[in-house]
């Protein structure tokens, strides 16, 4: 965004041909969100001159995917600190505070440690995201978390923890996933 050591972790197309890239500042201090317009332009009606800043937290802040969604608006996923985080944005870069009250919702706190590595929506508009959680013996874990709705008015802890099984490893061809 603003520093030669920047990384751009993912990206998305908008429904009029804008490309937004989301990521990190070149210290993990910040998540970047830089807009383009079609030509390649950075667009000037986003965040500073095409560049959106947050930091969600005191510690290192990385967006690891972004989608759009139908009205242009974009979700973010990663980690903040050691919280996993959702976020959404306006399509000027601007907080969407319809989103959860806030538009940010963290998952968890300084002693979970646990992200966001990907984010859809489905066909019924639930948001599915997978990423990471330690467990209570410090061993890292899937997670996958299905949301029902988009926008999140009354949100609960959810258990995300399963047991998950993938064979044959390695394979070349077909898998199966267990899970309970």
């Amino acid at each position: 965004a603003t520093n030669i050591n920047d990384i751009a972790n993912a990206i998305t197309l908008q429904n009029n041909g804008s490309i937004v890239l989301a990521g990190t500042t070149f210290n993990n201090k910040l998540i970047a969100i830089c807009k383009y317009d079609i030509n390649g332009i950075p667009d000037a009606t986003f965040g500073a001159s095409g560049i959106q800043l947050f930091d969600l937290s005191n510690g290192n802040d990385v967006a690891f995917d972004v989608i759009t969604q139908n009205d242009s608006k974009l979700v973010i996923v990663g980690y903040a600190s050691s919280s996993a985080y959702i976020l959404r944005i306006k399509d000027n870069g601007m907080i969407d505070s319809t989103f959860n009250n806030t538009g940010i919702n963290l998952f968890g706190d300084a002693s979970s440690n646990e992200g966001f590595y990907s984010v859809v929506q489905d066909v019924q508009n639930r948001l599915l995201v997978g990423g990471f959680i330690f467990d209570s013996l410090m061993k890292q874990q899937f997670s996958v978390v299905a949301f029902k709705s988009v926008l999140f008015s009354d949100i609960k802890k959810l258990d995300r923890k399963c047991s998950l099984l993938v064979y044959p490893n390695p394979t070349s061809d077909l898998i199966t996933i267990d899970y309970s």
